[in-house]
């Protein structure tokens, strides 16, 4: 009897004891559930997302966007430009020009767009000049273009003479070209003297010309004459032709010898743009000179058109 007492005790107490530790072992996973629920509150967060963005009230992506976790502050960014929070303005304005993650930068310059924030165009300008990443650049370069102005054409030429990427290089002289901003001129006039790419230092020239005073012109005469890429040669004398000046005459007449008959014909219609009557003899004694037949009609053509 004693011993059925003691083994009956003895299993009494290991019985109370596992229950103990199974209390204890539910008691610790609700403790990780809490502790989860509070990294993702105020609501479960869904698939894909860091917190639960569409039950969460303004206050609280305020809140996330200072978040250490980037993907926090990436959802609330994107959130905050969806419902237009324009009270994010200035955390996004530091997002996007500090944020150690290059998704969260971007993500923040196009939330501040679409907040409608006066800080918009100041913070693309700063980005497409500081920001790391190409990508980011490039995106920063997309807004400028669509909402800059002249005062950023400064801006737009140290990027094109400093930048290490040379798809952030060209997308600035683009804008330059396409809107005609003036005050890039000098850096403009650097890409086209420096050697650099064929295709970089033809926008160039197109977004030179229109803009050009008289020692840029010079620039662009020397180009024109004395450049070893025929097809940049082409590119100055086709732009010349669109808004020809007296300056150009002497040039133009000279380029009617170029080896390549591309340039030698638009130096041709060139001189017709301008209009200098004084070019026409020049144009028929070059005709009697060449030995391809279209180069001689053509300058036969625009010595008739010169009345001469």
């Amino acid at each position: 009897m004693a011993a059925d007492h003691a083994t009956r005790s003895c299993s009494a107490r290991l019985q109370a004891s596992m229950e103990r530790r199974s209390l204890s072992l539910w008691l610790v996973l609700g403790l990780c559930l809490v502790l989860s629920g509070a990294l993702l509150s105020p609501s479960v967060a869904r698939a894909g997302k860091a917190f639960d963005v569409e039950n969460s009230t303004g206050l609280e992506l305020l809140n996330y966007l200072e978040h250490p976790d980037w993907r926090f502050r990436l959802d609330a960014t994107h959130e905050a430009g969806h419902r237009k929070l324009i009270q994010a303005a200035d955390k996004l304005v530091v997002l996007a020009g500090h944020d150690e993650n290059a998704r969260v930068r971007k993500a923040a310059l196009k939330a501040l767009g679409a907040v409608g924030s006066s800080w918009w165009l100041p913070t693309a300008e700063r980005v497409a000049e500081d920001d790391s990443e190409a990508t980011n650049r490039k995106a920063a370069l997309d807004v400028i273009e669509r909402e800059g102005a002249a005062r950023s054409a400064p801006m737009l030429g140290r990027i094109l003479l400093g930048d290490d990427d040379s798809g952030v290089r060209r997308k600035a002289v683009m804008i330059l070209r396409n809107t005609g901003w003036p005050g890039a001129e000098d850096a403009l006039c650097k890409v086209i003297e420096r050697g650099d790419a064929p295709e970089l230092r033809q926008v160039a020239v197109e977004a030179l010309v229109p803009l050009a005073r008289k020692d840029h012109r010079a620039l662009l005469h020397r180009t024109m004459l004395q450049d070893s890429d025929k097809k940049i040669r082409l590119t100055v004398v086709r732009e010349l032709a669109g808004s020809p000046q007296s300056e150009d005459l002497p040039p133009l007449l000279e380029a009617l010898g170029d080896p390549y008959s591309h340039v030698a014909r638009h130096a041709a219609r060139a001189l017709v743009a301008l209009g200098d009557r004084s070019a026409a003899p020049i144009l028929r004694e070059k005709a009697l000179e060449v030995r391809d037949r279209k180069v001689a009609s053509e300058f036969n053509e625009a010595a008739a058109k010169l009345g001469g």
